[in-house]
């Protein structure tokens, strides 16, 4: 599948009124088939274009967590290095968010549960909060 037609699945899940569980699962087959960090780069993009606050912003954060496991899942297999790539590709996608809300808020708001709090205690101390 071509970028154009990744980047075609993405902004139809993410923009849909409900989160399509099958498309998600598509999305992350056709990124696992490739580990193309190309395609966190469109993730990006199209997430930044998103309305704050919206159910597409919602959305997007699960494909996101799928992009994630399927690049850790990649870990296991031949495409060791590309996995690699893509999951610090994701990882700064992820340090962009936090350092959006260490710049609107001062400091980030974290929840005892999230699974990147060292991520965001890493990048609060680097910026000095």
């Amino acid at each position: 599948m071509t970028d154009i037609q990744f980047s075609s699945l993405l902004s139809e899940t993410v923009n849909a009124p409900r989160l399509s569980g099958t498309k998600v699962k598509a999305l992350t087959e056709i990124f696992t088939s490739s580990l193309d960090v190309s395609h966190i780069t469109t993730f990006y993009k199209l997430n930044r274009s998103l309305p704050q606050g919206g159910q597409a912003r919602i959305s997007s954060l699960y494909v996101f967590d799928a992009l994630s496991r399927g690049a850790k899942e990649g870990l296991k297999g031949k495409k060791k290095v590309e996995a690699k790539r893509c999951l610090d590709a994701l990882e700064a996608v992820a340090e962009s968010w936090i350092e959006g809300m260490i710049a609107s808020q001062g400091k980030p708001w974290v929840e005892g549960k999230v699974c990147l709090f060292i991520l965001v205690i890493r990048i609060a101390n680097k910026k000095g909060s």
